[in-house]
């Protein structure tokens, strides 16, 4: 970390590398990691990442950080199926793919995102039980959350949700629930989360 690394290519014949902290450089593209597929935990925190090209093929990572970076899209998270704790925060993204395959996914960071739903994505995310998406533009909750059955903290303060789905109510595991600075007005809403 802190190297101003432009590219990692070098890091190619690091075939059994576990471990790895990129953060607090210049990269744009992880291409050059295609071959470190024994990797487990990838920090790339504050880099110009514009994509995770080059990272698709790390199906044994289990922790990603790629918060502060250029990020406009996840689709590349999908063949990484190991993944327990996703991190994102801090970027461009817009959307958040199907992150169906993922059922060892248990913490989901989003913050600072200009997300504006959840969309389906989390429709069969049963293991996870951290989700965090305060500071997005997020408009409504739908009712995707309701499969997420071991949910224990929800953040999405500072956002722009007007209502509480009923379906929330599905979700009684949860002991952490932050919907601070939104737009909800009805007291009635408030129920769903009692």
């Amino acid at each position: 970390s802190h190297r101003s690394f432009t590219d990692v290519s070098c890091l190619g014949s690091f075939k059994n590398l576990e471990r790895l902290d990129l953060g607090h450089n210049c990269l744009v593209t992880l291409e050059g990691l295609s071959a470190c597929t024994n990797l487990k935990w990838l920090s790339v925190i504050e880099n110009k990442l514009v994509s995770l090209k080059g990272a698709e093929v790390l199906s044994k990572l289990q922790v990603l950080n790629c918060g502060k970076n250029k990020l406009t899209r996840i689709d590349e998270v999908k063949s990484m199926t190991s993944l327990g704790a996703l991190i994102l925060n801090d970027n461009n993204i817009t959307s958040i793919c199907k992150l169906d395959p993922h059922h060892q996914l248990n913490t989901l960071v989003l913050s600072k995102n200009p997300v504006i739903t959840f969309g389906d994505a989390l429709v069969n995310a049963k293991s996870i039980k951290k989700i965090s998406m305060s500071h997005c533009e997020i408009e409504s909750i739908g009712s995707s959350l309701a499969a997420c059955v071991e949910l224990k903290e929800l953040r999405l303060a500072h956002n722009k949700i007007t209502t509480i789905p009923s379906d929330l109510a599905k979700n009684t595991k949860i002991l952490n629930l932050d919907l601070g600075n939104n737009l909800i007005e009805r007291e009635s809403d408030l129920k769903v989360c009692i």
